[in-house]
């Protein structure tokens, strides 16, 4: 089954609601240091369809005070958080 996988953003952040589709496929990962270092980032919305948050996805991010994180993540990389 093909998937998204977020791997960034790029802009202002704040406070960020990860999709759950992308062009009508599913967001299935939050790939390798995709927020890593943001110093912008205050709180991450995970959407159900998202089971892997991998390595250093949000590591360092120093302004990050809240994530919501569903029951589907099974997977959760090295230094994420």
């Amino acid at each position: 089954m093909p998937f998204t996988r977020i791997r960034g953003r790029t802009g202002a952040v704040g406070a960020v609601v990860i999709p759950a589709s992308i062009n009508g496929m599913p967001v299935t990962t939050i790939g390798d240091g995709a927020f890593y270092g943001s110093s912008i980032l205050t709180s991450v919305t995970i959407p159900a369809s998202v089971t892997s948050i991998r390595d250093s996805a949000f590591q360092d991010c120093a302004g990050l005070t809240g994530v919501t994180i569903p029951r589907s993540v099974t997977i959760i990389g090295n230094n994420a958080f």
